[in-house]
């Protein structure tokens, strides 16, 4: 488990099972408390993310595979829904301004999976997948 004796500060870390919320100094800190948490799991990654989170993955030695980001940026739904059986948490990036739209299929096919959203590049965010 994190050691909450240090301070943290920033973006939120929130894990609804717990109803548990820390502050941390990043995204990549928010991930990372996530994935101490949560080692046993297998994470299907996209293949265009940044460096610090691939290394993250790999020095927790963290399960995972990529999935394939369409030209356009958006997720290619048929290859997670036909090629990547078995996976716990997907991570999900909103590109360059542009929210991730998914087919009612792929959010029946995810539903039991963990959704990680990263909304780095995403302007005027506001929760649509309530």
């Amino acid at each position: 488990m994190f050691d909450l004796k240090n301070k943290i500060g920033g973006k939120i870390f929130s894990d609804i099972s717990f109803n548990t919320k820390l502050y941390t100094d990043s995204g990549r800190s928010s991930f990372r408390l996530f994935i101490k948490n949560h080692k046993k799991c297998k994470y299907l990654i996209p293949n265009f993310i940044c460096s610090e989170i691939l290394t993250l993955i790999k020095s927790e030695k963290i399960n995972y595979q990529m999935y394939e980001i369409k030209n356009d940026g958006k997720i290619n739904e048929y290859l997670i829904k036909n090629k990547y059986k078995k996976f716990d948490v997907i991570y999900i990036v909103n590109y360059f301004g542009s929210y991730q739209k998914f087919s009612k299929k792929l959010y029946k096919y995810l539903d039991d999976k963990i959704i990680i959203e990263d909304n780095t590049f995403l302007l005027n965010f506001t929760n649509k997948r309530k």
